[in-house]
Formats: C-alpha cells, sequence, structure tokens
C-alpha cells in the first residue's frame, strides 16, 4: 500500500516539474523577436523634361537644361545629363545645369537620368534641340568639315603632317642656319663655329640681343652689299680670332673690342679682298679699309669699318665654282624665308589651330612675338626718311650712312640707300650725325662743307636730303 502511494507521489512530482518547465519554455518561445529586411525596387519618378524644348531652336552655345524634380520614398541620390547619347554631367544635385563650355552648332539630344539612394533609375524622354547662332554655324560647321577633311588626309599622309607642322619652324631658323653655315665654309677653328651656331639661333629666337654693328662690305664694282663675307677680326697680341658673317645688308656685327691692336682679314668665294683699288682721297682707314693694322681704344672704340671686295675675274670664279654656286643658293635661301616670314607665321597659326601641340603652341608664339614688336616699333619709333642725290637731282643708290647719336657718339643704325636713292629708318628722336660713304663721291653741306651731316629729329616723319658730289668735282671747285 505504501509503495503504491509512494509511486503515485513520485509520478505526480514529475508531472508537476513538467508542466512548469513547458510553461517556462513556452514563455521562452514567446519573447522571441523575428526581424525581416524589404529590398527597395521601386525606381523613382520619371524626370520631365522642361527646356531647351523638344525641337527647339537656341541660340546660344551653353544652353541650361532644366527638368522637374523626380520623387521617391527613399529620397534622390544624383541626376544625370547626357547629351547627344554621351554622359556630359554626373553627380547633380539640383534641376538646372548650365554647360561650362560651348556645345558645336547643329543639332543635339538631351536627356535626364535620375537615380535613388538605393541605385533604381528612371530616364526621361529624349528631346532635340538644334543650336544655331547667326553668322557663326555656317563658318564653324565649315571649319569642322575642313578639320575632318585634313584630319583623314594626314591620316593617310602622316609624313605629311611631320612636314607641315615643323615647316614654320624651319622657315623661322633658316636665316641663322644659312649665315652659320656660310661660316662653317670658311677656315675659321671649331669653337669659332660653334660659337656662331649658337649665338645665331638665339638672337633669331630673339633669347638674346644682336651684337653692335661694326662694319660693313661692299662690291666695288657695283656698290650692292656683299652677304655671306667671312669676317676675321684678329687680336695681333694674343692670335685671338673672332669669325662673324656679313648679313644680307652686307653688316657684320661684332662684340665690344678690348683695348689693342687688330687686323680685319675678309673672306668670300666670289670676291677679293683687299681691294686693289687706291684709296680715295680724304678717306680715313676705316672708310676704306684695306686690311692695315688698327688700334682700339676708349676713344675709338665704336669706329665702323667699311670694306670693299674686289670681284673675282671669270676664270678665277671658275675655279672655285661649287663654293660660288652653293653660296648663290645660301643667298638665295636667306632671300626666300626673309620674304616668307609673314606667309609662315599665318602658316604657323593654322598648325595650331589644326594640332594644338606645345611645340606649335611656342612657335606660333615666336611669330606672333616678333609681329607684335615690328608693330609696335613701325607705330611708336619716328620715320627717318634719308634721299641722296647728285647735284642734277638723279638718285644715288648703293650709298652707306652710318647714323650716330651725337652726344656719345653711339651707333645707332647702318642704312644703305636703295634704287630711288632712298632709305628709311625707324628711330627715336634726338641729334644725330651721318657719316655718308660712297667710293668717289663725298657728301656736302650747303656750306660746301664735307664734315659729318648733322641732323636733329624732332617729327614723326622727318625727311633729310643728301647732296652727293663725286670728289674730282669737289676737288676742281
Amino acid at each position: 500500500m505504501i509503495t503504491r502511494k509512494f509511486i503515485l507521489a513520485v509520478i505526480l512530482i514529475g508531472l508537476l516539474f513538467a508542466g512548469v518547465n513547458v510553461r517556462i519554455r513556452a514563455q521562452e518561445v514567446r519573447n522571441v523577436n523575428v526581424t525581416a529586411t524589404v529590398v527597395d525596387t521601386i525606381p523613382p519618378s520619371v524626370p520631365v523634361l522642361i527646356s531647351p524644348p523638344n525641337g527647339s531652336t537656341v541660340s546660344t552655345f551653353r544652353p541650361t537644361f532644366v527638368w522637374q524634380e523626380s520623387t521617391d520614398a527613399q529620397g534622390i541620390a544624383k541626376y544625370q545629363l547626357y547629351i547627344d547619347g554621351f554622359l556630359y554631367q554626373d553627380n547633380l544635385q539640383v534641376t538646372t545645369f548650365t554647360p561650362p563650355a560651348d556645345l558645336s552648332p547643329g543639332t543635339h539630344t538631351w536627356k535626364i537620368v535620375a537615380f535613388d539612394t538605393s541605385g533604381n533609375q528612371s530616364e526621361s524622354e529624349t528631346w532635340v534641340f538644334t543650336i544655331e547662332v547667326a553668322g557663326v554655324a555656317l563658318v564653324t560647321e565649315t571649319i569642322t568639315q575642313i578639320q575632318e577633311t585634313i584630319a583623314q588626309t594626314f591620316a593617310q599622309a602622316p609624313i605629311l603632317k611631320t612636314f607641315l607642322q615643323f615647316l614654320p619652324l624651319i622657315a623661322l631658323i633658316t636665316p641663322a642656319i644659312v649665315t652659320t653655315i656660310a661660316a662653317l665654309t670658311s677656315s675659321a677653328p671649331l669653337l669659332s663655329w660653334l660659337l656662331e651656331i649658337i649665338g645665331r639661333l638665339l638672337q633669331t629666337l630673339g633669347l638674346i640681343p644682336k651684337r653692335k654693328a661694326r662694319g660693313i662690305v661692299y662690291d666695288t664694282k657695283t656698290g650692292n652689299p656683299v652677304a655671306f663675307a667671312t669676317v676675321n677680326i684678329i687680336n695681333l697680341k694674343t692670335n685671338v680670332t673672332e669669325v662673324v658673317v656679313s648679313d644680307q645688308r652686307g653688316v657684320y656685327y661684332s662684340v665690344r673690342l678690348p683695348d689693342g691692336q687688330y687686323r680685319i682679314d675678309v673672306a668670300h668665294s666670289e670676291y677679293i679682298f683687299p681691294t686693289k683699288l687706291p684709296r680715295p682721297r680724304l678717306s680715313a682707314i676705316e672708310d676704306f679699309y684695306k686690311g692695315e693694322t688698327f688700334e682700339v681704344t676708349e676713344s675709338n672704340r665704336e669706329v665702323f669699318f667699311i670694306i670693299p671686295l674686289d670681284p673675282k675675274k671669270v676664270e678665277e670664279k671658275q675655279k672655285g665654282s661649287r663654293s660660288i654656286i652653293f653660296t648663290r643658293l645660301l643667298r638665295r635661301i636667306n632671300r626666300a624665308t626673309n620674304a616668307l616670314f609673314i606667309p609662315m607665321a599665318i602658316l604657323s597659326l593654322v598648325v595650331t589651330f589644326l594640332f594644338p601641340t606645345i611645340l606649335n603652341a611656342i612657335i606660333s608664339l615666336l611669330y606672333v612675338s616678333q609681329i607684335i614688336l615690328r608693330a609696335v616699333l613701325a607705330r611708336t619709333r619716328p620715320v627717318l626718311t634719308m634721299i641722296a642725290k647728285d647735284r642734277q637731282g638723279n638718285p644715288m643708290p648703293n650709298v652707306i650712312m652710318r647714323v650716330a647719336q651725337t652726344k656719345d657718339n653711339s651707333l645707332r643704325a647702318i642704312v644703305i640707300t636703295g634704287p630711288t636713292g632712298t632709305a628709311t629708318l625707324n628711330i627715336s628722336f634726338g641729334d644725330y650725325s651721318l657719316t655718308v660713304n660712297k667710293e668717289g663721291f663725298i657728301a656736302v653741306n650747303p656750306d660746301q662743307t664735307t664734315d659729318i651731316v648733322y641732323y636733329a629729329h624732332r617729327t614723326r616723319k622727318d625727311e633729310l636730303m643728301i647732296t652727293m658730289v663725286s670728289t674730282q668735282e669737289f676737288l676742281g671747285n
């Protein structure tokens, strides 16, 4: 009996605990929180385009694009503007946009794409508009067609493109190269050659100033200046030789010579130095230089030499025919490049427009700077015109005139009269002295003296008449 009651009690107690445990676990189960993430797949509302209207024509290269704001439950992240099917601007946060650069004239398409924060997007309609600015559209379209045609042509002939790009640079430095080649044909030392090359190129590019004019070389038979004559200025004490070359006007430039004794030697394939002609009466050594030794001091440091050269005879020219042909070729190339300066400047600008590279831009800048400098000098500096005639009023060509400033006797310019006996010079106002030289002739003042001609340059356009008489006539008087 006791045993049965005990077993029953144990069973009842077990069931009691089992019920409690079930209630506890059930309670634990009822307290569990369940969470879930819902993915946003709903795109924002479609943006509505406003301006420029579909099919419209605008008269500006930078039209303002306007559209209606899109809506989205999660918010709009950005807008994208497409022009002509390509992404033009990203990350727009407002509903209006003006391009920072000009659009090309003609017909364009545009649309807007809106993005929400989940990356969903909606795309507007695609509208068409036309940019048409009076007078500009046709020109721009023509230029574009020309560029495309040229680009296609050069794509088939890359060598032609390279040649066209470097042609303006070649034309710019050709005068310096030609003059240097003329110097290299002489027997000058290698160091002199190198210095001449570097100096000429730097002067041509305007990076260093030109040296001062120290003399002129001319033909005793015609009176014409002699270009590409190699002038050797020899210091007799140190035996150091400076080699320079006369330019197209026959003028040669040199550095400031230190004190000492010097001698000048001149070489040219078509001429002989020194001249065999006797020195004209009343002429100083520097006015008819024949290779004499001279001394440079502080008082005559700016002395200017006029060097006559005798043309070689026919048989002497034949011996050096190759050299003569080469020299004449150089002279013609130099004249051609000087005459083609403006066309080459225009070509340089065109090349830079078609092929906008740094090198082309630098070349164009060099041309433009030289043109501006010439224009400024022509407009701002007064003009002095010197006219040389004989007593009968006939023009006197090939008259060499040295223009020096009176106050310090510094040489300001060298000019040679042309076929009409006229020489024009851009020079600032001031008092000047003119030394006039022509073989067999003398410049006379109204008082019949042969002193230096003094002139006060005061107006923007002055004319100075110079009367020339033969030496024989002057001495006869």
